[in-house]
């Protein structure tokens, strides 16, 4: 276009078709016209153009008419015509509309709904085609696919006529197959099992459908097990701190998952990034401070805080006796003399040794808070517990020194804090 239109100018500019000149020796513009529009009036299309009759001919000012006609957005194609006039030289401008588009259809989808696609598309019918918006709506509509687990998705738009002068868009869908999660990877996870952490989260690994036999687990095909839910992510991560947290694992950090696709688009994998961190006990001196409010005596409340050490951490029973002699002899020369030491351990001997994973040591102390009204609890090099004694508590059980002397009192209100296992 650039080029003919200056070989236009050239033409009248060596004098064909003797036109008027102006003064500085350029051609004047007799007249502008424009034909080929069918929908857009003519006035409208005028009233943008700035080249009126007796304006200089020149290539600048018919390339600025072109970009004009170009920048409403309702044609296709812009030709120039020139010819001598008496005068000087007539253009013309010969446009061609762009497909009005009286329809859009969406073929091909089934998994969403024309309402949910029709809020994508950014192009609206009863307007004139926008081959920039069509492919961006084609975009828009593959990602809402992608959103919903179909990565394989490919979507068309095809102009179809209707009639003449009236176009339907199609955007034809082959939607594909949902990826799904095939693997999800726990780096750094010890304490807890994929079972565990798979009976709280939405989002699980696929199972085939033998796996009901294999695995003994509902598959895939009459469960959601393996579909990617990501805007469940997040509160997958909070599910996994809580059953970290059951276990006294207060200090556990989970990274943010990182999703991998396969190279067909059909499976994810996911992983995490777990920092366990060092355990602590909780749930004993739940149960200590349930015994406390019933208003239980120091043995029982003592078993309580300790029921959990033979079958809960590497601690075997005869290493148990040695390192709760202190404890135990101390109450006993003071109110509890008729208890015995194995009568105190008795509930715990039919408790197993069996070690939790990735617990390796031996209880050492209490990590925050103390029994309140007791002596405060201290650790003794090598980890034995001992007890200091401390200010006179308010309150004893069970018949008990009613001076409150006794180091191993504890007051209603319960137990604060937790001890850590290292």
């Amino acid at each position: 276009m650039p080029i003919l239109i200056l070989a236009l100018v050239a033409l009248y500019a060596f004098g064909v078709g003797a036109p008027l000149y102006a003064q500085d020796g350029v051609p004047t513009v007799t007249s502008v016209t424009i034909r080929g529009q069918k929908r857009i009036e003519l006035q409208a299309i005028e009233g943008r153009l700035t080249l009126k009759a007796n304006d200089r001919f020149t290539a600048d000012a018919l390339r600025e008419q072109v970009k004009i006609l170009y920048g409403t957005g309702y044609f296709e194609d812009v030709q120039v015509e020139t010819e001598p006039a008496a005068g000087g030289v007539s253009v013309g401008f010969v446009v061609r509309e762009k497909p009005f588009i009286t329809e859009i259809v969406f073929d091909g989808n089934e998994e969403l709904s024309d309402d949910k696609l029709k809020e994508k598309v950014t192009i609206k019918s009863q307007t004139f085609l926008d081959q920039q918006q069509a492919k961006e709506s084609a975009e828009k509509i593959r990602l809402a696919y992608q959103e919903d687990g179909y990565y394989n998705c490919q979507v068309i738009p095809v102009i179809q006529a209707v009639d003449e002068d009236r176009k339907r868009l199609t955007y034809f869908i082959k939607e594909g197959t949902k990826a799904k999660v095939l693997h999800i990877n726990f780096e750094g996870m010890r304490a807890v099992t994929k079972e565990e952490i798979f009976k709280v989260t939405a989002t699980r690994e696929w199972i085939p459908w033998y796996g009901l036999i294999t695995q003994l687990k509902v598959p895939s095909l009459l469960s959601d097990a393996g579909v990617l839910k990501r805007e469940e992510l997040g509160n997958d991560i909070e599910r996994m701190r809580e059953v970290y947290l059951n276990k006294g694992y207060l200090n556990v950090q989970i990274s943010q998952p990182t999703l991998e696709l396969s190279e067909d688009k059909k499976w994810f994998e996911i992983n995490y990034s777990i920092v366990e961190g060092e355990p602590f006990i909780v749930h004993p001196l739940e149960v200590a401070s349930i015994l406390v409010d019933l208003h239980m005596d120091v043995a029982s409340v003592v078993a309580g805080i300790l029921h959990d050490i033979l079958e809960d951490t590497p601690v075997p029973y005869d290493e148990l006796r040695d390192d709760l002699r202190l404890i135990i002899d101390t109450a006993a020369a003071q109110q509890y003399g008729e208890h015995s030491l194995d009568e105190l351990l008795a509930p715990l001997r039919h408790r197993t040794t069996r070690h939790l994973p990735g617990v390796e040591g031996r209880v050492h102390g209490v990590e925050a808070g103390q029994v309140e009204g007791a002596g405060e609890q201290q650790v003794r090099p090598g980890g034995h517990l001992g007890t200091q004694v401390g200010e006179p508590s308010h309150e004893v059980f069970n018949g008990g020194d009613r001076q409150g002397n006794s180091p191993l009192a504890v007051a209603p209100s319960g137990v604060r804090g937790v001890a850590q296992v290292s």
